[in-house]
C-alpha cells in the first residue's frame, strides 16, 4: 500500500508539472451573464457554448444549459447528465492547428470536483465522429493527450463529461500545448458608432471584464453621431478601466465603410499592433474571440 501511495502521488506530481508546462491554445469558456441586451439573449446563446444531454443521451436544451453555467470558467453538471463542449465557441478545430502551425499535438486539461466520466471525440473530413479516449477519473485535474497530425484535411476535437452519483463542476478546461509561441501579436480594435453609445459601453463591459487586455493596444471608438459616447453613463468609469486604451475619434457620417476605413488608417498610424479587429457597435463580442483570432 505504502508503494502504491507513493506511485500515486509520483504520477500525481507529473501530471501537475507537465499541466504548468503547457500554453493555452483553446480556452473553454462559458457565456457571461450579462452579455446580452436581455436573460433571454444569454440563455439563447448558451446553445453556442455545448450540449446538455441526460444519461441517456436526451438534449435537455439551452435554458437547462444555460442553468449549468456557474462563471466564465464553470459548469455544474447534476448527477446523471452530461456535458458536451461540442458547441460553435468550445469545440477546438484540430485541423487548423494542424495545418498552419507547428503544433502537432495538442492536451486537453480540465478540473473536475467529483468523480467523472470525461471522452474526448473526433471528427474528420468526412464529418464523421469517433471517440479518441473516454475514462472514468476521480476529482481532481485531467490531463489527455491527443495527436492532431493526421487532421490536416479536416476535424475537430470536443469533450463530454458525464457526472456518476454526484454532481460535478468542470473549470478552467482549456486545449493546450507544450510548443512554445513563435512571436507575441498585439491587435487594436477599431469601432464604429452612430447615436449608440449605450451599446458601445455595453461592448467595453465585456472587454475590461473578460477579455485578455494584454493583447489589446488600442480600442478606437469612431463616432459618427451627435449622441457621444464619451458622454455616456459608466464611461470615465471604464476608460479607466480599460487603462486609457479608448481613443474617440469624431467625424461626419459618411457609413460604416467610412467609419471602418478611419479605425484601420487611425491603427496603421500608430504603428503599435499587427492586427486590427473591426466592430459594430451593436454586435455582442465573445471576449475569447479576441484571444482566438490572435493565436
Amino acid at each position: 500500500l505504502r508503494n502504491q501511495h507513493n506511485m500515486d502521488a509520483d504520477a500525481a506530481a507529473q501530471d501537475n508539472s507537465h499541466s504548468a508546462s503547457l500554453h493555452p491554445l483553446w480556452n473553454v469558456v462559458f457565456p457571461p451573464q450579462d452579455m446580452g441586451v436581455s436573460d433571454h439573449f444569454s440563455r439563447d446563446a448558451a446553445a453556442l457554448y455545448g450540449v446538455a444531454y441526460s444519461s441517456r443521451g436526451d438534449n435537455l436544451g439551452i435554458d437547462v444549459l444555460h442553468d449549468w453555467f456557474v462563471n466564465r470558467s464553470c459548469i455544474r453538471v447534476p448527477s446523471a447528465c452530461r456535458f458536451s463542449s461540442a458547441g460553435y465557441f468550445n469545440a477546438f478545430p484540430a485541423a487548423y492547428w494542424s495545418k498552419w502551425t507547428r503544433v502537432h499535438c495538442v492536451v486537453l486539461r480540465l478540473r473536475l470536483s467529483n468523480e467523472a466520466r470525461v471522452t474526448v471525440w473526433q471528427s474528420n473530413s468526412r464529418a464523421q465522429s469517433m471517440t479518441v479516449a473516454s475514462q472514468l477519473y476521480p476529482a481532481g485535474s485531467v490531463v489527455v493527450t491527443v495527436d492532431i497530425a493526421s487532421l490536416q484535411e479536416g476535424g475537430w476535437l470536443w469533450f463530454e463529461v458525464e457526472a456518476e452519483e454526484k454532481p460535478v463542476i468542470i473549470s478552467d478546461a482549456a486545449w493546450c500545448s507544450d510548443t512554445n509561441p513563435v512571436r507575441e501579436t498585439k491587435v487594436s480594435l477599431a469601432i464604429t458608432t452612430m447615436n449608440k453609445p449605450d451599446w458601445c459601453i455595453r461592448q467595453f463591459k465585456l472587454i475590461a471584464q473578460y477579455a485578455d487586455m494584454r493583447l489589446i493596444n488600442r480600442i478606437i471608438v469612431v463616432d459618427q453621431g451627435t449622441q457621444h459616447v464619451e458622454d455616456a453613463p459608466d464611461f470615465e468609469e471604464l476608460s479607466t478601466a480599460l487603462d486609457a486604451r479608448v481613443n474617440i475619434i469624431h467625424q461626419a457620417n459618411i457609413g460604416g465603410s467610412g467609419g471602418f476605413s478611419r479605425g484601420m488608417f487611425e491603427v496603421l498610424q500608430q504603428r503599435e499592433s499587427d492586427y486590427v479587429m473591426l466592430l459594430d457597435d451593436d454586435t455582442v463580442i465573445e471576449p475569447e474571440s479576441i484571444s482566438r483570432a490572435v493565436a
